[in-house]
């Protein structure tokens, strides 16, 4: 049996990441990304602050619709900046 670790292992910004998964914390993303990598596994340190950062994503769309535009615009200009090595 493998042992799944937290998204935030080996991240600099994460310091206090447990490494190790905790499976309460697992989000399933499964319904947009068949499979293992429709899952993302966090940590008991690092799960608690992301699950809260997701029901406040989901309630600003579900509080304002056109905030996913919004926020999708965000992404797409900070994926386009650290590829063009922006910081």
């Amino acid at each position: 049996m493998s042992q799944d670790f937290c998204r935030n292992y080996g991240d600099p910004d994460a310091p206090e990441c447990k490494r190790v998964a905790d499976p309460q914390y697992t989000m399933d993303f499964t319904d947009v990304e068949p499979g293992p990598s429709g899952y993302i596994h966090w940590c008991s340190k690092c799960g608690p602050i992301e699950h809260e950062l997701l029901d406040a994503i989901m309630g600003a769309a579900d509080a304002d619709p056109s905030f996913v535009v919004r926020f999708g615009a965000s992404i797409a200009a900070v994926e386009a900046a650290q590829k063009a090595g922006a910081h």
